[in-house]
């Protein structure tokens, strides 16, 4: 059974997914194709990141991505499906609609990670890196959301199997 999302979700989630796009773009336009320099250099802003301005961040938003897995997960062992991360893999037809359903669940998230990132790269490094932003909203939110949710799935199943038995 598909989770129903209300019209407010759905375009959070919509804004979420152009706003990813459109950053992604932004950056190949602006600083060409992502190399591995690009990686380099995220890998060791992600250091300032950590220890400075925003840093609640990096413990904020995979809270919040974990409890968006923790309610999906319960949904989908109430409903006796197959867990998130195996059903991504083994049904690829459904791989479109498994990625709505993880945008849509973690949209706010994303959209809170783009806001600060781009005010924090603004703020302490004078410049914008859009795909930078667009790649650690990801990194902090639907990563996250993706592990976890069958784990929380799982048990959600094995506290449903002993509380009806």
């Amino acid at each position: 059974m598909k989770r129903q999302y209300s019209r407010a979700e759905i375009v959070q989630g919509r804004l979420a997914f152009w706003l990813l796009v459109g950053f992604s773009l932004a950056g190949l336009f602006t600083y060409g194709l992502p190399s591995s320099a690009t990686f380099v250099r995220i890998s060791e802003t992600l250091q300032q990141r950590v220890g400075g301005l925003f840093s609640f961040r990096f413990i904020l938003q995979p809270i919040m991505a974990a409890v968006m897995a923790m309610f999906d997960g319960y949904g989908d062992a109430k409903a006796q499906e197959t867990p998130y991360l195996q059903k991504m893999i083994s049904a690829p037809r459904e791989m479109k609609s498994n990625l709505s359903d993880a945008l849509f669940s973690t949209a706010r998230i994303i959209l809170l990670g783009l806001a600060m990132d781009t005010i924090f790269q603004i703020v302490v490094f004078d410049s914008f890196f859009p795909f930078e932003a667009a790649f650690v909203a990801i990194l902090l939110a639907v990563l996250p959301y993706v592990v976890l949710r069958g784990p929380f799935a799982r048990l959600a199943g094995w506290w449903l199997a002993r509380t009806s038995a």
